[in-house]
């Protein structure tokens, strides 16, 4: 009907099945696809247009930063990358855990947490009322 390839068909058939299973109309399917298709669309032609030579042109990012490496992340960054990019100041591997740790390991990353931002605390309680000034 609309000469479109096979992949694409699955794609747009699966997302008007899920999004009408679950209670949405098909108005709601649509908005959503275009809606995403213009993201990423946008995405891509910023990437292409903005003028960029390679990962050098990236600037560094000077706030303090904190990684915690767990072993079933899908994507886990060199720390060498890490170092070259962002102030990095704190580095932990953890023992097990994956993408969504504070769900898998809450104790690890909140001691993790705890870890990176304890550097940063004042040596002594603040009063109450002066926390503005």
């Amino acid at each position: 009907a609309l000469n479109l390839v096979l992949p694409l068909w699955a794609v747009l058939t699966s997302l008007i099945v899920t999004q009408m299973s679950v209670g949405r109309s098909l108005k709601a399917t649509r908005d959503y696809m275009f809606g995403t298709l213009g993201g990423a669309i946008y995405g891509g032609a910023v990437a292409v247009l903005i003028p960029h030579s390679g990962e050098g042109a990236l600037p560094f990012v000077a706030v303090p930063t904190g990684v915690g490496r767990y072993p079933k992340e899908v994507i886990r960054f060199p720390r060498a990358w890490v170092e070259r990019r962002y102030n990095l100041t704190h580095w932990s591997v953890m023992p097990r855990g994956g993408h969504f740790a504070a769900m898998e390991q809450p104790e690890l990353f909140v001691d993790d947490l705890r870890a990176f931002f304890r550097p940063f605390r004042p040596s002594r309680p603040i009063e109450p009322g002066l926390a503005g000034q």
